[in-house]
């Protein structure tokens, strides 16, 4: 007897990984056969077909993508920056072999709705997310549940009559391959065992020579190996063998599939496990053939990918991980009760930066606050450590648009140490240091005097009485003897301010009058 599925034309396509014990539903690909994604793909054929000149690039093609993440009406939970950055990371790296590269259109979208962020692909669901896509980039959803009425969990799908990628937050990570698989769905791409969807092969249904024609799903052909049927078979690309989704019940260490399976011509099967579009699971060397990626090459220079065209190119290929952090490190002190201002130098090529801060040095999740930043300080709310925490941990990402694969290194992370009031210890060696003038209007200079003792790296800054950082003149090289720093144009509003010099010795303060 043969059990299915499901039968619908519009069925899930279900991905499941397997122990060796016994079969157990790890989740599926949501995405849906349909009309619309039927006629994109035959259209890309043909035009392929009689446009082979398509494939002809220069350099390397950059693809704007939105992200939004969708949280509880309440704003309540949405997946990690960090997580989506290595997930881009990987995206990237799968990618990169074709010449196409992502890079991140703006900043990340928030959207917050309990049906969108549950139930995306429902009609009403859809709706929310067609209505909020940014019409100028591929856009990426990312929400916290897909719900389905088959077992397990869809993991991710692409929608081809709204045309967007949604992708569960737990699979937003270095290790899953839902994204790049689900990229290839939208750049036109079917699963290699197209038709096999709703009822995998096994032996005692189909028996170990396949000897009918149609597939179980859609009507489709079943592919013999000696591929006379491949361009009008199951995913109609002839360099990927037939596999008549073989996954299904195969362990998922992608151990060799070496199940003796015959088409009707008596020829052994042996699909390609590695294949992006296949349904293994724990494979190497997971690729794209290359009929594939002439297909996903077509379909971006298609007229229907005409809103993806951008001139951008980004300001580095690559932005080192090393940080030079200014404030506060080498467990200096910081007041618990007032906000803590972190700092840390720009680091050339980046344009933003993935800031952590916890309460412990693991940087466990359920302690750790995570920001993305496009500037060289984050503020820490006053208040944020509890009474009983003696020491904060911070640790800075320098990332751009279109590199977002740096993490951070063993023992990159900062410390301080959190106190009730500060000490009032002065810098060793600093003799002298004078604010000129110190009552003045704003928009006008300073200059800050300073004798030393000896020559020191110092950082200089003005902070509001909240402890905020309004004015980062960053980090100056001081000389022995007199030296003279000129802080420009402080266009302050009227109060009362500090002009601080520290270091890791200590820290030496001045008030500053703006009328």
């Amino acid at each position: 007897m043969r059990i299915f599925l499901t039968t619908s034309w519009l069925s899930l396509f279900f991905i499941f990984c397997h122990t060796l014990e016994a079969q157990q539903v790890r989740g599926y690909c949501g995405t849906q056969s349909s009309p619309v994604a039927d006629a994109q793909l035959d259209a890309n054929i043909a035009y392929l077909a009689a446009h082979p000149d398509v494939l002809n690039t220069r350099g390397i093609t950059y693809v704007p993508v939105r992200f939004t993440i969708v949280r509880s009406a309440s704003g309540n939970g949405g997946v990690n920056p960090k997580s989506v950055f290595r997930m881009f990371c990987k995206l990237n790296e799968d990618y990169l072999d074709q010449d196409i590269q992502f890079y991140m259109k703006d900043d990340f979208k928030y959207l917050n709705n309990d049906l969108a962020n549950t139930d995306p692909q429902s009609s009403s669901g859809g709706s929310i997310l067609k209505n909020v896509k940014d019409k100028t980039a591929l856009n990426i959803f990312f929400v916290e549940e897909i719900k389905s009425s088959s077992p397990g969990s869809v993991l991710g799908f692409f929608s081809p009559e709204n045309d967007y990628l949604v992708v569960r937050n737990s699979e937003a990570n270095y290790e899953s391959q839902t994204t790049s698989h689900e990229m290839g769905h939208f750049f036109s791409l079917r699963h290699t065992f197209y038709g096999w969807e709703c009822e995998p092969w096994n032996v005692n249904d189909h028996g170990q020579i396949v000897t009918f024609t149609i597939a179980p799903c859609f009507s489709a052909q079943v592919e013999l190996v000696n591929g006379s049927n491949c361009s009008t078979a199951a995913d109609k690309v002839c360099d990927t063998p037939p596999d008549y989704n073989f996954g299904f019940g195969w362990p998922n260490d992608c151990r060799p599939f070496n199940v003796d399976v015959y088409d009707k011509n008596n020829d052994l099967i042996r699909p390609s496990q590695n294949n992006f579009m296949s349904y293994f699971f724990g494979c190497t060397g997971w690729h794209f053939s290359q009929g594939q990626k002439n297909l996903i090459r077509t379909d971006l220079n298609s007229s229907k990918r005409s809103y993806l065209k951008s001139t951008y190119t980004p300001p580095s290929t690559t932005v080192s991980g090393e940080v030079n952090y200014q404030y506060p490190i080498n467990n200096q002190e910081a007041l618990r009760n007032a906000p803590i201002v972190l700092q840390w130098e720009n680091v050339p090529g980046a344009t933003f930066y993935i800031v952590e801060y916890s309460r412990r040095k693991s940087f466990d999740s359920n302690f750790t606050v995570t920001e993305m930043v496009r500037t060289n300080q984050v503020t820490i709310p006053a208040n944020y450590f509890p009474s009983g925490a003696a020491t904060g941990y911070w640790r800075v990402i320098p990332m751009n648009e279109a590199v977002t694969c740096n993490v951070p290194a063993n023992g990159s992370e900062q410390s301080f140490t959190l106190v009730n009031a500060l000490g009032t210890k002065s810098i060793d060696g600093l003799q002298h240091f004078v604010v000129k003038p110190n009552v003045l209007r704003s928009g006008n200079s300073i200059q800050v005097e300073v004798s030393a003792g000896k020559s020191m790296d110092c950082m200089v800054q003005i902070t509001d009485i909240n402890g905020r950082v309004v004015y980062h003149y960053g980090q100056y090289k001081m000389n022995l003897g007199m030296n003279k720093i000129v802080l420009d144009e402080i266009n302050l509003s009227t109060g009362i301010y500090i002009v601080s010099i520290k270091n890791k010795s200590g820290i030496n303060s001045q008030k500053l009058i703006v009328l």
